[in-house]
């Protein structure tokens, strides 16, 4: 038998993509002029290393990572041989687990060789006008051409795909015309269009996969730009936090392809026939009757609520509800931006059923690490609660909205049940589940009540992680933030007063419970991107999403940052006309001088100047011209 033939590349890739390896290989061979400096660099760094050589499984895989090239010039006595870091020799977990190790070391490495030789630790920062300089500003020219270039790629594929997708949509309402087909299919949730940040995001992802410490800086800079991330860098960030979460608890690090696998396992063990049973189950029939009245009764959510998506959505659910054994209606708000996400347009049978395990293990560990539990976000929502009666007229208005003419029984399904009562998740749960037998007719004042009570609606904001209030893409922006934040309770606090002061305008309009009820679910999907960034970036400045309080003064300094509020001045009254008080002062003149004759015969002696008045203002015929000026003037005012 001929043995297998292993072939390897000496001078492995730096990166997963192909387009930032050209750049690298691209600035490899420019003329930068620095060789001087590399070489400095690069002989210190091999005298800080030698140390590591006695170990010969170490020193190879310093020298896989260095490259062979690197490897014969400082180190031309030594062997260059990584086939003994390839099984069967050396376990692939452990070489693994090694590069890991040494690649950290190498940067370690390289910052104090750069510190040694007297260099900035980021030669990004590197400002001096000198043959470095000029080799720096080569790499930005070299990366934004190559960014460029797979811009310009992406963009003409996606437009390909389109032109496609046109198509197959002429073809299907031309069957649909002409009869062959007699149902509409129900429509699926679309792949995220392309955009250009996916670009740079990708190249970062890359950048940062096997370097904790530039992951850290990265994290750095965008919590305090307060930016979006683009969609690779943001599934990077979010199964990054999963799953170092993951590791603290169990010691051990999985990536998220293992991870699916062994939840696969975990669904196949305990549903005998996969994905399939756990449709056949009894809770499946609960759980999808939560899932069309979640989507039927939230204005965010509607748009979703297709056949496809929501037997999606229940499936998901109900396959963590298998594994878990906890099922809550909050996990359908949960799983919708992992659905928007990882959505990968029309796929085949199999791939859908992997598509949704790959979900449901996300989602099944995200609840586990990251969102609060129901007493938890009642502890949250008093907090802000607080916050929220330091604007005294604000909360009066409010809660004497809130209390006036409330007729809540059509708002039952809009309430997550364990919320309904504060602190008390099991009774919360049974009280929600006894409305909901009851008709409408057979509801008490005090059960209407309930629905009248403003820290209801915050609990409700903060147990669905505000999915429910904000749509795609703000939601994404505003998990990014709590992604970057660990969860943390404080974030969940600052966020809540952000909104609330965002729409606080919304908020003073509303004069009964419907009203309110409306404006505290509506309002908030009309806000602008922007404006949500610019009043994170003014609580990050003042310390806020640190654990700093939100002050007043600062709360109304984010009301004002709301642009989609149209401030309706009051017109100005017309300006004092001078005219009338000149004619005015003759008049008073005169009446005094009539009055003195009145001594004698009061009645005659009156009626006299009135007549002269009368006649005299008779020979006055050109007066009532100017009259229509003044008119002409006052409208022209009011205009």
């Amino acid at each position: 038998m001929v043995p297998e033939i292993l072939v390897t590349d000496e001078n492995a890739p730096l990166f997963d993509l192909d387009w930032l390896n050209s750049c690298t290989q691209e600035v490899s061979l420019s003329d930068g002029g620095i060789d001087q400096f590399l070489s400095e660099v690069n002989k210190t760094l091999a005298h800080r290393i030698r140390g590591e050589f006695s170990n010969k499984y170490r020193q190879q895989a310093l020298f896989e990572l260095l490259g062979q090239d690197y490897t014969k010039i400082h180190f031309p006595h030594h062997e260059y041989s990584p086939e003994l870091l390839r099984p069967p020799q050396f376990p692939p977990k452990k070489r693994e687990e090694l590069m890991a190790e040494l690649r950290t070391l190498l940067d370690d490495e390289v910052i104090n060789s750069l510190d040694e030789l007297g260099y900035p630790p980021d030669i990004a920062d590197y400002q001096k006008e000198n043959e470095l300089k000029e080799f720096l500003d080569s790499i930005r020219t070299i990366f934004k051409s190559g960014c460029d270039k797979q811009v310009q790629s992406m963009t003409s594929e996606n437009v390909k795909k389109r032109s496609n997708s046109i198509e197959e949509d002429v073809i299907s309402l031309v069957s649909q015309m002409s009869g062959d087909e007699m149902y509409d299919m129900p429509e699926k949730l679309d792949k995220l269009d392309f955009q250009r940040s996916d670009v740079v995001g990708e190249a970062i992802c890359a950048l940062t996969l096997h370097n904790q410490e530039a992951k850290m800086s990265l994290l750095k800079n965008f919590r305090q730009s307060c930016l979006m991330f683009p969609n690779p860098l943001r599934k990077f960030i979010w199964e990054g936090f999963i799953g170092d979460n993951d590791e603290r608890d169990t010691g051990k690090k999985k990536s998220k392809r293992r991870a699916t696998k062994d939840f696969k396992a975990e669904i196949k063990k305990k549903l005998k026939g996969g994905t399939q049973r756990a449709v056949q189950s009894s809770d499946y029939k609960k759980i999808y009757s939560a899932v069309i009245d979640t989507y039927h009764n939230n204005n965010v959510l509607r748009p979703y609520a297709e056949d496809i998506h929501m037997l999606q959505t229940a499936n998901i659910i109900n396959i963590i509800n298998v594994v878990d054994k906890e099922y809550t209606t909050a996990q359908i708000y949960w799983a919708l931006p992992f659905q928007i996400l990882y959505e990968k347009g029309v796929e085949s049978k199999e791939d859908e059923e992997k598509s949704m395990i790959e979900i449901s293990c996300m989602l099944e560990r995200f609840c586990r690490h990251a969102l609060l539990s129901f007493r938890t976000v009642s502890k949250v929502t008093d907090k802000v609660i607080k916050l929220i009666k330091e604007d005294e007229e604000c909360y009066k208005s409010v809660t004497e909205a809130l209390d006036t003419s409330i007729h809540a029984a059509g708002m039952l399904y809009c309430i997550v049940p364990e919320i309904l009562v504060a602190d008390h998740p099991n009774k919360s749960e049974k009280v929600w589940s006894d409305l909901r037998k009851k008709k409408k007719k057979d509801w008490k004042p005090r059960d209407h009540e309930l629905f009248g009570k403003l820290d209801l609606w915050i609990r409700k904001w903060i147990c669905e992680g505000f999915v429910g209030i904000l749509p795609h893409p703000l939601i994404f922006f505003i998990w990014d933030v709590l992604f970057m934040y660990e969860w943390e309770q404080q974030v969940f606090v600052t966020i809540s007063m952000m909104i609330f002061c965002l729409i606080k305008p919304w908020i003073l309009q509303a004069k009964n419970n419907r009203d309110m009820v409306n404006v505290l679910l509506t309002e908030p999907s009309n806000l602008y991107i922007q404006d949500v960034r610019k009043a994170l970036l003014l609580l990050q400045n003042e310390g806020c999403l640190d654990g700093k309080e939100i002050s007043l003064d600062l709360q109304n300094q984010i009301t004002e940052l709301n642009t989609n509020v149209v401030k309706e001045k009051k017109p100005e009254e017309p300006v004092e006309e001078p005219p009338p008080p000149e004619e005015e002062q003759p008049v008073v003149e005169e009446e005094p001088a009539a009055e003195e004759p009145a001594e004698g015969e009061e009645a005659p002696v009156d009626e006299e100047p009135v007549k002269e008045e009368a006649e005299e203002a008779q020979p006055a015929p050109p007066e009532p011209e100017p009259e229509p000026e003044k008119v002409e003037e006052e409208a022209t005012g009011d205009q």
